[in-house]
């Protein structure tokens, strides 16, 4: 394992911000503990050895089902946070504290606890308790503008592109925090924003307003898919003079040099034409073409493709994996290669609970105790 000796309390369900960042902390080595609800309508729906055999983004974890409204399940988490590092929550703001389980809180039971919380526009503002999904965080944030509709209109991507920066920022500030107490010895705070994530993935066009009070569309063709022979899309983002000579001279019209610069009725009358002429050949024709030029470009792909994508084959981002029960199954791998130390498969994902009781008597409890607690509905076994 790259990390050991860490554990991160999961309060996060299973919403794609907190469970990006726990796989990825996770598949790393550190301990993440799922501590679920006994009633969560957001559980996982399917509890079968094929869905647990194929759920990548909860392998490597653990999990224990706490009723953290009633007094004694309340005290077993705070026993779980006197033996944890960090804890991850995505209530709304305010709801932690309601609940008992707020940093404030917790850094009673253990003065070194980094604590993360992610929300749609974070703890304070005017938009603090403003319900926020990935849409509308990545609208708040200008993902969907800057475009030029001679190329294309404001649109969403095609992924969840908040959600997957807040589990990424996460993950990364939990790691800087453990990091730092190394060193200082003290717990933090971590406040992290939906919103304000998608930031990160537009740091050049903030540079430029700032600098400048404005940022051009995106014009040209840095952001364009053209349609081929095949009804298949490629696309291509040469924005350096270089490279756009390159696929100039691929498709035929050297005479397109100066589509850069020119006036907009004559860059769309020339857009209008690289569409016609990109229906000529395949995708995959066209992909080798432009790619042997030098020139910059991809197929589009889409997710039935990616798995046989002979570049993803290369890298190793599908692992073949053996589950006792389900037999040979396929999961996506893990994005970052390190030379030394490996990412590998500990543990197929949990069930809901399933590792309550090892956890409970990790944490001292007496057999005894765990069956009175569960009695009372405060654990889930």
């Amino acid at each position: 394992m790259l990390i050991q000796g860490f554990r991160l309390l999961d309060l996060t369900g299973n919403f794609p911000p907190g469970v990006t960042c726990t796989h990825l902390l996770a598949d790393m080595g550190i301990d993440v503990i799922r501590v679920e609800a006994p009633a969560d309508p957001h559980r996982r729906d399917d509890e079968s050895d094929r869905a647990k055999a194929y759920d990548f983004l909860n392998r490597n974890k653990r999990s224990i089902v706490l009723d953290l409204k009633e007094p004694a399940g309340k005290e077993v988490f705070y026993r779980l946070v006197r033996s944890a590092d960090a804890v991850l929550e995505s209530y709304r703001p305010g709801t932690s504290r309601r609940l008992g389980i707020d940093y404030d809180t917790l850094k009673k039971h253990n003065e070194g606890i980094i604590y993360c919380s992610i929300s749609g526009y974070g703890q304070e503002g005017p938009y603090a308790e403003v319900a926020t999904h990935d849409t509308e965080a990545s609208a708040a944030r200008g993902a969907f503008g800057y475009v030029d509709d001679t190329v294309m209109t404001p649109s969403m991507v095609g992924t969840l592109l908040a959600d997957a920066g807040a589990g990424l920022h996460a993950a990364m500030a939990i790691l800087g925090a453990l990091l730092a107490r190394t060193a200082s010895g003290n717990g933090c705070y971590i406040d992290i924003a939906l919103a304000d994530c998608v930031s990160t993935f537009q740091l050049a066009k903030l540079q430029r307003y700032l600098e400048a009070g404005q940022v051009s569309p995106a014009a040209h063709l840095d952001r364009a898919a053209f349609k081929c022979k095949d009804g298949k899309f490629i696309v291509q983002a040469n924005v350096e003079p270089r490279n756009w000579e390159r696929f100039c001279q691929v498709i035929g019209r050297p005479d397109f040099l100066q589509l850069p610069n020119a006036d907009e009725a004559t860059k769309k009358g020339m857009v209008d034409e690289i569409r016609k002429i990109m229906l000529a050949k395949t995708r995959n024709e066209w992909f080798q073409e432009i790619a042997a030029s030098g020139a910059s470009v991809a197929p589009c792909l889409e997710i039935a493709e990616v798995m046989e994508d002979p570049q993803v084959q290369a890298r190793g981002l599908i692992w073949q994996l053996e589950h006792p029960t389900v037999g040979k199954v396929k999961q996506w791998g893990f994005p970052i290669k390190f030379s030394d130390g490996d990412i590998t498969l500990r543990n197929f994902a949990p069930a809901t609970g399933g590792d309550g009781k090892a956890i409970l008597e990790e944490l001292g409890y007496a057999a005894s105790e765990v069956e009175s607690m569960a009695s009372a509905g405060a654990v889930r076994m």
